[in-house]
């Protein structure tokens, strides 16, 4: 902020680059404000506030709130070695003066906030022929009737024989609105990690083909066998398009799990609907209960929950042995489950749209903008920087972008009627986003 004849505010980027600088040197900022350089209006007089500067401000708090730093109180900044000292002049604080022992053993600390999608991801697992194919076939029958997507992992060359699932699985993804998404499991079950980078590359390249010759679907997911695998395994991802994987935390599949600007995504299984009993030698269903707390707990700390099925679970046994009849009190509890996640408010998607459906909260300010500029209290230029802002960090995602630009900032009357009832609340934020789609296919908004 300037004292000269009359406040006015620095421009932002000057009081970023002087607020990282700060940070570097001495481990903090303090920025100061003062009312009247957020009520001076064009003549030259303090009087309503100024809208176009609050703006500013708002902007400036949502860059500083995305650097490695965290807002705080003065009262917070203030290390335990820091001594106060009536003489020595370091910062002022009010009329106070401190003088700070830099102990680089204390830091202050940073709330890490993760992206999240709050969304479950059921994979079928091991997918193939003959073997339970109606306890597979009754799985699927499941998440389709509920209207829920599922993604079911082939295992290429034991897929294509059994005229049974193959013509269930073919029909479904033709008739059923897109619920099963196919990823592919590989040829056989060897991990991965037992291949070379090329002997990797032809086993998932081979499946692919294999896969879309009898489905006509290419895969753009993979669930590697025994969710194992390498860095070789990542090369031969991009070699082959694929978008997604899947394996295990188990397995060593580390977060951080990003949701933006990756050549591709990984979200492993968190939890799973069976667990192996060694001492029955036989997959055991696990209780609802279990399910949803390990879900909860990996989209607390993923942002997102992906949970495996084995077609084991829900078949009969008898003697240890698995037969293929279903389950029917099993299958009746993953109707539960599927209802449960949704009335809690969880999304269910396949593992290939976890990443599409982050969750991305909008600022507030942005809704009382979009209210000012409907009534005319602030101009149009004024508007479509904030949407400007909110359109280059992601917070609102258009489809497409102008290839022309234009200097006319002209928004037509009908956006600037969305923007007033988006802020009562009467339209949503996709109807909302179709207006700022239009100003940027037109050139009114860039970035």
């Amino acid at each position: 902020m300037l004292d000269d004849v009359n406040w006015k505010l620095q421009e932002k980027d000057h009081i970023k680059e002087e607020i990282i600088q700060n940070i570097d040197d001495k481990g903090y900022a303090i920025i100061m404000m003062h009312p009247q350089e957020f009520s001076l209006n064009e003549a030259g007089e303090y009087s309503s506030p100024n809208q176009k500067s609050l703006t500013e401000l708002r902007l400036l708090l949502d860059e500083v709130s995305q650097l490695d730093a965290k807002l705080v109180k003065i009262t917070e900044v203030i290390p335990k070695t820091a001594k106060i000292n009536q003489n020595q002049t370091s910062e002022q604080i009010g009329n106070t003066e401190i003088e700070i022992d830099e102990d680089p053993t204390e830091k202050i600390p940073v709330e890490e906030k993760i992206d999240s999608c709050k969304c479950i991801a059921f994979r079928l697992d091991d997918v193939q022929d003959y073997w339970l194919n109606n306890v597979q076939i009754s799985i699927m029958e499941t998440f389709i009737e509920n209207k829920t997507p599922l993604t079911i992992g082939i295992i290429a060359n034991a897929f294509g024989n059994d005229q049974k699932i193959t013509e269930y699985i073919v029909n479904s993804t033709k008739n059923n609105e897109g619920y099963l998404e196919i990823a592919s499991r590989g040829i056989g079950l060897n991990p991965f990690t037992n291949y070379d980078k090329i002997e990797q590359s032809e086993n998932l390249k081979e499946s692919l083909d294999r896969i879309e010759s009898i489905l006509d679907i290419r895969p753009h997911v993979f669930l590697p066998p025994n969710n194992k695998f390498n860095e070789d395994t990542f090369d031969i991802l991009k070699e082959n398009n694929i978008t997604h994987i899947s394996s295990s935390l188990t397995n060593g599949d580390e977060p951080p799990f990003e949701f933006k600007n990756q050549e591709f995504y990984r979200f492993p299984q968190i939890t799973s609907t069976g667990k192996y009993n060694p001492t029955s030698n036989t997959f055991e269903r696990i209780s609802n209960d279990i399910i949803i707390a390990e879900s909860e707990q990996g989209i607390s700390n993923y942002g997102f929950a992906v949970i495996s099925i084995h077609p084991q679970e829900f078949s009969t046994i008898t003697n240890s042995t698995y037969a293929n009849s279903v389950n029917q009190e099993q299958i009746i509890d993953l109707e539960k489950l599927i209802k449960e996640f949704k009335d809690n408010g969880y999304k269910i998607v396949t593992i290939g749209k976890i990443n599409s459906n982050l969750i991305i909260l909008v600022p507030e300010w942005i809704k009382n903008n979009a209210g000012w500029w409907a009534e005319g209290t602030i101009d149009d230029s004024t508007f479509v920087q904030g949407i400007e802002y909110l359109v280059k960090n992601g917070i609102i995602k258009v489809s497409e972008k102008s290839q022309t630009q234009t200097d006319s900032k002209t928004v037509p009357e009908w956006i600037k009627n969305n923007a007033g009832w988006w802020a009562e609340g009467t339209i949503d934020d996709s109807t909302f986003v179709q207006g700022i789609e239009y100003l940027v296919k037109n050139g009114i908004i860039t970035y």
